[in-house]
């Protein structure tokens, strides 16, 4: 038994007898605006937050006037959280830097943790992660919006029967019109833009989609080389960082073009996957559009995914009761490392 399960087992039995099932979670930082979805999810009952580590007070006030957290306590750091409360899991809501320091934290207590999409600012602080969470045997989940998105299945399902044949090229698009003009909140754009926080602009807040889905859909391949070219279209905004971003991994096998910008007219998470015999197109709907060699398109309704891995809080319950294993997942840090890697090393391509 992993020791992770042990502490999770044994807490989930205290508190089975006391007549509650819910997920005790915490949340280590709350400027990530991303925060909204587990704020908002708390009303379903089926979590609970124990605890919430944030240096920021104004950001907490903010938060509390729409939302009811004023009874959750709110600690210095997340050893006195973790030591008093007992969190079964930590969410990360603070900037990418700060994963590495939630699992620094979390790892020796053995408490599993789900950051929020990349897995690490760069690539010291991946395998930082990558080694504490198998050092101590705990599962280290990274959140996506588009790991939710049941057309992405579909299309998995497609590619493993073998129906568009061996991936030849991806076009992964990924963005918005730019964080400030959407109008993110000034605690989340301090650190969304600053080049250590965040591990760069646009490249790695849209980019890390594209990667992380590379890595699911091919499986064992590394690419052969990685060329990334950054653009700043609105120095005057973002003057620190990039704000449009092409990636191209080159693999053995195929192409994978990712294409993430802070400058679309539009805000798009859409996918193209070209297979010897057939093409797929797939966003967040609940449509896959496919096209074979014949040439005639067909629009494939497809069903929802299952309750249990439709939403990222929901999943990581089941994951830490151990009723999921991620291994090879969207989430999984076996495919988050890899997309990491490719990464940081486009970002890295890119500062050059």
């Amino acid at each position: 038994m992993k020791a992770h399960q042990f502490f999770s087992i044994a807490i989930f039995l205290l508190l089975t007898i006391g007549g509650s099932s819910q997920t005790r979670l915490a949340i280590a930082g709350m400027t990530h605006d991303h925060v909204h979805g587990i704020l908002n999810r708390m009303k379903d009952g089926d979590f609970k937050i124990v605890g919430i580590v944030e240096a920021d007070k104004n950001r907490i006030a903010d938060l509390a006037k729409r939302y009811d957290i004023a009874g959750i306590p709110v600690f210095d750091n997340l050893e006195q959280l973790i030591s008093r409360t007992h969190p079964e899991g930590v969410c990360a809501f603070g900037s990418i830097a700060d994963h590495l320091k939630v699992v620094e934290a979390c790892a020796p207590a053995h408490i599993p943790v789900m950051v929020e999409k990349p897995l690490a600012a760069n690539a010291m602080q991946a395998k930082r992660m990558d080694s504490l969470a198998t050092k101590y045997n705990i599962p280290l989940l990274v959140n996506y919006e588009t790991t939710w998105y049941p057309a992405l299945h579909a299309a998995k399902d497609w590619i493993d029967a073998g129906k568009i044949g061996a991936i030849r090229r991806m076009v992964i698009n990924m963005g918005h019109q730019g964080p400030k003009e959407i109008g993110c909140s000034q605690a989340f754009l301090e650190w969304l833009t600053d080049p250590v926080l965040n591990g760069g602009g646009a490249i790695t807040d849209f980019g890390c989609y594209g990667t992380d889905i590379a890595a699911w859909l091919l499986p064992g391949e590394e690419p052969d080389q990685i060329i990334a070219v950054t653009k700043q279209f609105k120095p005057q905004i973002y003057p620190k960082v990039d704000d449009d971003a092409t990636i191209l991994l080159d693999f053995p096998s195929a192409e994978v073009i990712l294409q993430a910008s802070w400058n679309w007219p539009f805000g798009r998470k859409d996918v193209v996957i070209y297979g010897e015999k057939g093409t797929i197109w797939l966003d967040r709907t609940l449509e896959m559009k496919v096209k074979m060699g014949d040439g005639v398109v067909e629009t494939i309704n497809v069903d929802p995914l299952p309750t249990t891995e439709n939403d990222p809080f929901r999943y990581f319950g089941e994951v830490i009761r151990d009723r999921i294993d991620p291994s090879g997942s969207l989430s999984s840090l076996e495919v988050n490392r890899r997309a990491m890697m490719w990464l940081a090393e486009a970002a890295e391509i890119s500062r050059k």
